[in-house]
C-alpha cells in the first residue's frame, strides 16, 4: 500500500485515524444497549474497531448494488431489536449507504440510530428521509451549509493531531495512539 503513494510521498508517511476522537464523543452521547452496525461489508474493519473500543456488540447490514442507482439488501447480521444503534462509516457523501441501514435498523426495531462517519462530504440532502437522529462527523473536511444540519454533531481532530506531533517530536510511535491500552 505504501508503493501507492511513493508518487507523491518520498518518505514514510502514517495514517491518522479519526475513530479515537469520534469514539469519545459517542461515549458522551450515552448510548444505551449499544450495537454498532457496519452499513455494509466495506465498514466491517472500522465497525469491528468501534465496538472493541465501545465494548458493544457488532452487526452488520448485507447489501448489494444491483446496477448504479440500485441497493438490494439482504440481510441484517446482528441484532438491533430494542437497542440503541451506531451505524459507523469512513465517508459520508451522498448518505445512501447509511439511509438504506438506518431503515434497516429501524425496521429491525432499533430504538435510537445515530452515526458516526470520519469525513462528512454531505452532498446534496444527505439525511433527508434518513432514521438517523444524531451523526457525529469529525472536522477533516469542510461543510458545505445545507438543511438538516442541527441533526450534525462536529468532532474535531485537533486533539488528534496534537498528540500525533507530541508522538513525533517524543520520537513515538505514532501508531500507539491506535492500539488499545491493555
Amino acid at each position: 500500500m505504501l508503493s501507492r503513494f511513493k508518487v507523491f510521498f518520498d518518505i514514510p508517511v502514517d495514517n491518522l485515524y479519526a475513530r479515537p476522537v469520534l469514539a469519545e464523543a459517542v461515549k458522551a452521547m450515552g448510548l444505551k444497549n449499544c450495537v454498532v452496525v457496519s452499513p455494509d461489508i466495506g465498514s466491517i474493519k472500522l465497525a469491528r474497531a468501534f465496538a472493541d473500543e465501545l465494548k458493544a456488540d457488532l452487526a452488520i447490514v448485507d447489501k448489494r448494488r444491483v446496477n448504479a442507482s440500485q441497493v438490494e439488501v439482504n440481510a441484517l447480521i446482528g441484532d438491533v431489536k430494542d437497542r440503541d444503534v451506531l451505524l459507523v462509516d469512513d465517508m459520508c457523501s451522498t448518505g445512501g449507504t447509511l439511509k438504506i441501514a438506518s431503515w434497516v435498523c429501524k425496521q429491525a426495531g432499533a430504538k435510537r440510530i445515530c452515526a458516526a462517519v470520519t469525513h462528512g462530504l454531505l452532498l446534496g440532502q444527505a439525511f433527508e428521509e434518513s432514521a438517523i437522529e444524531k451523526m457525529l462527523i469529525s472536522n477533516t473536511v469542510p461543510l458545505i451549509d445545507g438543511e438538516n444540519r442541527h441533526r450534525l454533531q462536529i468532532v474535531s481532530v485537533a486533539p488528534l493531531f496534537a498528540k500525533a506531533i507530541d508522538s513525533i517530536v517524543s520520537a513515538k510511535s505514532i501508531s500507539s495512539l491506535f492500539c488499545p491500552a491493555h
